[in-house]
């Protein structure tokens, strides 16, 4: 049985998951790089440049695999941003995480390269920023 609390608990993750999907990818970019800074965010896309996330941003186009791992990142960004400020935000993908097996956020997101491993690393992530708040 769901308590009001486990709804209200839920609803940072929701409302989180809805705005990346619905955002578009230069605007994914431009929010994770805003929020963690373009090197870690260059780091969790797998490119080593943060020239190639102006150039996604000004010309539209990001890559499938960098696109699904920016989203990941955001959707974790915007749950953690219900408690915390963004710069604790932007240290939380740097830390080892017992929740992500003692490696940090950004280096599972940055680890997965295809869709299923994408899939899985953003459920782990999304998991470990859900248990974050909680603490």
């Amino acid at each position: 049985m769901h308590t009001a609390a486990d709804a209200q608990s839920a609803k940072p993750e929701v409302g989180a998951r809805a705005r990346a999907a619905t955002t578009p990818l230069p605007q994914v970019v431009a929010e994770v790089a805003g929020t963690l800074g373009p090197r870690l965010a260059a780091a969790i896309a797998g490119v080593k440049d943060t020239r190639t996330l102006r150039h996604w941003q000004e010309s539209g186009e990001v890559p499938h695999p960098a696109g699904s791992r920016l989203q990941a990142a955001l959707v974790a960004i915007l749950i953690l941003e219900a408690q915390h400020e963004p710069d604790e935000v932007a240290a939380w993908f740097t830390w080892l995480n017992d929740e992500l097996s003692d490696r940090s956020p950004a280096a599972v997101l940055r680890s997965a390269s295809d869709d299923d491993s994408i899939e899985k690393a953003a459920r782990s992530v999304v998991a470990a920023a859900r248990a974050h708040l909680v603490q």
